[in-house]
């Protein structure tokens, strides 16, 4: 895997393709570029829109079996699967290089598919945990369980709130700036949640969104000790939550449709 958008110019064909020893420069080590290490496999080019049409042009003779290292005068045999990404508009790629990608995915901007946040929230989370980001780790979990922390509903109603015109990585930037915050932060109190009477309503609940709730409930079964726990709420209040919106316990081991 590499970013074409890393890959200078200049340097280009040598990254692609690889060099014989000491070519173009004397001491120059022999390298089998992205395509010979790819041989067999898979390579995987983000950004591929940024490559030159006549690099493109290079890359598509590399697809249709053949290559050549710099300084090398035999050509060799390319045998991989390519996998590309690009935020460039179609006219970036040469129309022979776009038509030998036997499968085109067009994906929506994240701020047109707005419902993904919260679920996306949870998988990044999930994913700096696996990674041994300190801050993605849940702190009040019992010794021995290595568990993600939990989102504060009141911070997901505030990634919920933004645009991303950098899409998922901006996303995960933002994450980890909210995560920054609830390490630093105490939980705020909710406007209300003091006030007196039987109608009061139950501390930090004026913060939950009623979709994400009903997308987290979903995905743990009905657990609702579970889902309050991820929305740092108690369960006797996330059950207030529930009934004040109308959302209705799952049975235990029943996925609920949406």
């Amino acid at each position: 895997a590499d970013n074409a958008a890393a890959i200078t110019a200049s340097l280009a064909e040598a990254e692609l393709f690889g060099n014989i020893r000491g070519y173009p420069n004397a001491g120059q080590a022999e390298r089998p570029g992205l395509v010979g290490e790819a041989t067999g496999g898979t390579l995987f080019l983000d950004e591929i829109g940024r490559l030159s049409h006549a690099e493109q042009a290079k890359l598509l003779r590399a697809l249709e079996g053949e290559y050549r290292r710099l300084g090398e005068s035999k050509a060799r045999r390319a045998d991989f699967r390519l996998v590309a990404a690009t935020n460039e508009p179609e006219s970036a790629l040469r129309d022979d290089f776009r038509r030998r990608f036997t499968v085109v995915v067009h994906l929506p901007s994240l701020d047109s598919r707005r419902e993904d946040i919260s679920l996306l929230v949870r998988h990044l989370m999930s994913l700096g945990l696996k990674k041994g980001n300190a801050l993605a780790r849940d702190p009040e979990a019992p010794e021995g369980v290595v568990r993600p922390r939990p989102v504060r509903q009141s911070w997901m109603n505030r990634l919920l709130r933004r645009t991303y015109p950098g899409n998922i990585r901006e996303l995960d930037e933002q994450i980890w700036k909210a995560v920054r915050g609830l390490a630093e932060d105490p939980l705020p109190v909710v406007e209300g949640a003091k006030a007196k009477g039987k109608n009061a309503p139950p501390m930090g609940v004026a913060a939950l969104d009623k979709g994400a709730v009903e997308v987290m409930l979903a995905l743990e079964n009905g657990d609702t000790k579970e889902v309050a726990r991820q929305f740092v709420v108690t369960r006797d209040s996330l059950r207030w939550f529930m009934r004040a919106e109308g959302i209705a316990e799952i049975p235990r081991g029943k996925k609920r449709g949406r």
